[in-house]
Order: C-alpha cells, then structure tokens, then sequence
C-alpha cells in the first residue's frame, strides 16, 4: 500500500513536466519504451543526460523513467543531474530514479540533498523516489521529518510515506519522527494529511 500510493507522484510529476515546460517532445519521445529497444534506447538517452542543451536532458530524464528498473545502468547519469540548475532537469530526474525504486539506492546522498530544493514539486518528486526505495533511503530520514512541517501538503503527505516505506523495511530506523507524525495526525489542517499521518505512524511505531 505505501508503495503504491507512493507511487501515485510518480507518472503525475512526469505529465506536469511535459505539459508545463515543453511544446514539442517528438525527438526524444522515440528512445522511450515502447518505441525503441532498449539496447538502442540506453546509449542514445545516456548521450542527451550529459547534452549542453538542457530541454535535452529534461526530457531524456523522462524517457528514461519509462523504462523503469530496466535502465538501471543510468543511474549514475540521472543522479549528475539531480544537482542543475534548471527546475525541469532535477525534477526530471527524480521521477525517473523513483521508477527505478532500489535499484536506483546509489542516488540516496544526492537525494537527501535535494529535499531541501527552493521548488516545492522537485521536493515532492524527491521524497517520492526516496519512498521507492524503502530501507535504503534511511539517511534521509532526519529531512524527511523536517518536510512534515513542509508548507505544501503534498509534500507533508509523501514525506509520512517515505518514512513508513523505510520503517517497513528497517523497523525502529524512524522512531524519531514518532512525535511530529502525531502531531500531524491529531492537528493538520488537511484531512487527507492528518489519514496519512495515522497510518504512517501505525508503521512507523510496528503496529502494521
């Protein structure tokens, strides 16, 4: 259920970064699955990671994270650009390493990084990779709990689940964020923050 739900930000962020930032995606659309092999896909997509143009990369970052874990051997080239400038680029590139879940675990240090990102959808689209990969992304824990006080509720929402996707696999590794999911559960001003909260903290505590 955490993963699924986690799982929800995924193709949502993916379609808003298509929609707000770029007219024409028609080049780049040909490497992802389902229009090329992926033998063929890889080399070209790792090429437009590291391209100067940087609507090159945004959208190489989305064809990439359809093929999932399937492209796993660009995890190193997603996670460079987790540090550009551009909004589109980072936020691209998040989605792409939550479709790759553990297999993308060697992003983590950048990842927590990123949780303090000035854009509130790039956060969101970091914790949602971070929830992907369960026990592996504990070293973020402290910061997710510090987005449970996040301004945007969305991001309240995917930081509870990120921390019950790491609790489920490690049990006791986010004990520490017991009083603020508490908190959330009795007084958030969003219902749906205040569900996610209490079935976070079932987790979290070892009662689920």
């Amino acid at each position: 259920m955490i993963a699924n739900r986690c799982s929800v930000g995924v193709l949502c962020v993916a379609a808003s970064l298509v929609a707000g930032c770029f007219g024409s995606i028609k080049t780049t659309v040909s490497f992802c699955k389902g229009e090329a092999d992926l033998a063929v896909a890889l080399p070209e997509l790792r090429t437009r990671l590291h391209s100067p143009d940087s609507n090159v990369r945004a959208l190489a970052t989305i064809a990439a994270g359809t093929w999932g874990e399937e492209a796993r051997e660009l995890v190193a080239d997603l996670t460079a650009n987790l540090g550009h400038s551009r909004k589109a680029v980072r936020l691209g590139a998040a989605t792409a390493l939550s479709a790759m879940g553990k297999d993308a675990k060697e992003a983590v240090p950048q990842l927590v990084s990123l949780l303090a990102d000035a854009d509130m959808a790039v956060r969101k689209a970091t914790a949602v990779a971070l929830c992907s990969m369960g026990g592996h992304a504990q070293p973020a824990v402290p910061r997710l709990i510090s987005l449970l006080n996040d301004k945007d509720a969305s991001v309240r929402k995917i930081a509870a689940l990120a921390l019950a996707s790491i609790a489920k696999d490690k049990p006791g590794a986010c004990r520490s964020a017991v009083p603020n999911l508490r908190r959330m559960e009795a007084s958030d001003a969003d219902t749906s923050v205040r569900e996610v909260a209490g079935a976070s903290l079932k987790v979290v505590e070892g009662r689920e």
